[in-house]
């Protein structure tokens, strides 16, 4: 049925530069379901699984032999493969400079780096 077409969006996943990883939640039938998500600038791919661990993340055929760049939010569990690069979005950096900048006398250089230069000279 599907096979041909899952195997052929997970060959070309495996073979981009850079995936994005991510995982979400959803209801299935009253039961709490996880997504882990696999994708590219083009292709996206999902599988269903009953736990947010290891066995859905490797159910996708992604993560054992991915050797691109893996972006995804610090979820301990990507980190356990070694295989690939590891960058992290953007936007957690940014939530956790926030965090560190309202601890007490960290806010200098934890706002600093939530604001480069070139974007402070370019503001001005």
């Amino acid at each position: 049925m599907l096979s041909p077409f899952l195997d052929e969006v997970l060959d070309q996943l495996l073979a981009s530069p850079v995936m994005h990883m991510d995982e979400t939640s959803d209801k299935v039938a009253k039961t709490t379901a996880w997504f882990p998500v696999a994708c590219n600038e083009l292709l996206t791919l999902l599988h269903a699984a009953v736990t947010r661990g290891r066995q859905g993340f490797e159910a996708t055929g992604v993560m054992p032999t991915f050797t691109g760049v893996a972006v995804h939010d610090r979820l301990g569990l990507h980190f356990t493969y070694d295989n690939a690069t590891h960058g992290l979005w953007g936007a957690h950096s940014l939530r956790n400079l926030a965090s560190v900048a309202s601890a007490d006398r960290q806010a200098p250089w934890a706002t600093s780096m939530a604001a480069p230069p070139i974007e402070r000279k370019l503001a001005g």
